[in-house]
């Protein structure tokens, strides 16, 4: 008698009782944009959404329906995030300087980068999974205006420290 066994664990992080194609956008939108670098080097992690999103679809496929909703997701999921960090540097610190910065940057700027040309190819891109039409460099997209110089991305893992080489 064979008996499943389980592969891997997948953490959507703060995801709550949603829907499958919001934890989707979550998990999309919280690990493979790098919102820590400034637009104009931003990094979207093409192979890995890639390869999340096929690895998800052999296990359960998504409909067009939900593949639409995954896209019309990305650019709210980050809302309840930034929502909080507003809260904590603003109500639990009293630092105003850096609620500002989370309400600015991160809650008005992650979502208006959405309505960006290199935004919308990535939401064309997670709904129809039509190719990206932004240049690739390295392992993954540079999405600013200003193409950088060969980035790669090291992902972390226990044995190695998280570094850009």
């Amino acid at each position: 008698m064979v008996q499943d066994t389980v592969a891997c664990v997948l953490d959507f992080g703060m995801a709550e009782r949603t829907c499958a194609p919001f934890d989707l956008a979550v998990a999309l939108e919280r690990s493979m944009i790098d919102w820590l670098h400034p637009e104009a080097q931003r990094t979207v992690y093409d192979a890995h959404i890639t390869a999340f999103l096929q690895g998800y679809a052999q296990v359960r496929p998504l409909s067009a329906q939900e593949r639409a909703c995954v896209a019309a997701f990305l650019p709210l999921v980050h809302v309840e995030f930034a929502l909080s960090e507003v809260a904590y540097f603003g109500g639990l610190l009293h630092d105003t300087a850096s609620a500002e910065v989370a309400y600015t940057d991160y809650l008005l700027g992650h979502a208006q980068w959405f309505s960006t040309p290199q935004g919308q190819a990535v939401l064309h891109w997670v709904q129809k999974g039509a190719p990206l039409t932004t240049s690739f460099t390295g392992q993954g997209m540079h999405t600013g205006a200003k193409q950088s110089s060969g980035t790669l991305h090291t992902p972390h893992t226990p044995d190695t420290p998280d570094k850009t080489l």
